[in-house]
């Protein structure tokens, strides 16, 4: 059987910072300029202090966009010059490198986590299933191909200095999934970017995520319209817009 291949927070490229915790104050490595926002509906529910809840159909692809924004305090794409066209060849070290994954949202034990992976991966019906999956072609922007560097685990290139790259991103399983006991609550996930420039992955020049809850059978359009009830009844407003934007 194929061995479950999984990239942690302190494992491959992403080893130069500690795993995340709840809450934005607890990312360190967030850099002005990065934008990463998936283009799915948010919770209307989470309380005050607490970051964004996005809810998520099994299976279905949902955009992600990746832009860098130039602003004061980060005037230009720390991995080279700016304003270079597209039809131009890049240079190595002027495109980014992105690693997008799927990660448990609280802190665990290497092993404790493998084990939840592996627990996973051996009730699927192939080997090959994956945890996070890109559409390849239908994403835009990416320069080379989509590398599929683990289960939970995709890696892209892309140039912050041209136009967003967007990739065409479904979540393969529940947070449920991880466990053989019935009733029990699920695992929360989040999507974890870490940015690093193109040829030196010797430290994260951005990281970013992103809390998540996915749903079967389309539930994810059903809880939100759930909560839109509950907010109508109770006097409050739902925030405009669904986009979700990791923090």
């Amino acid at each position: 059987m194929q061995e479950c291949r999984v990239v942690s927070e302190l494992s491959g490229m992403t080893s130069g910072l500690l795993p995340l915790q709840l809450g934005a104050e607890a990312n360190p490595a967030r850099r002005e300029g990065f934008s990463y926002v998936l283009d799915a509906p948010t919770s209307g529910m989470v309380r005050r202090g607490e970051d964004t809840l996005t809810y998520l159909n099994k299976d279905q692809f949902y955009p992600l966009a990746m832009e860098f924004v130039p602003t004061l305090a980060c005037p230009e794409w720390p991995g080279g010059g700016q304003g270079q066209g597209q039809g131009q060849a890049r240079e190595e070290g002027e495109l980014a490198t992105s690693v997008i994954m799927l990660q448990f949202r609280e802190r665990k034990e290497p092993q404790e986590a493998l084990a939840h992976w592996e627990f996973w991966h051996a009730r699927q019906h192939a080997p090959q299933m994956r945890l996070i999956d890109v559409d390849a072609k239908a994403s835009t922007g990416v320069v080379g191909d989509v590398d599929e560097i683990a289960h939970n685990a995709v890696m892209v290139k892309w140039d912050p200095r041209a136009k967003p790259a967007t990739l065409m991103v479904a979540i393969r399983c529940l947070s449920t999934d991880f466990s053989s006991q019935k009733g029990v609550k699920g695992i929360p996930l989040h999507i974890q970017v870490d940015t690093y420039r193109s040829g030196d992955d010797s430290a994260v020049t951005d990281r970013a995520f992103l809390q998540i809850k996915t749903f079967c059978d389309k539930g994810a359009e059903r809880k939100a319209r759930e909560e839109e009830k509950r907010l109508i009844k109770s006097g409050r407003k739902r925030k405009e817009g669904k986009s979700a934007l990791f923090i």
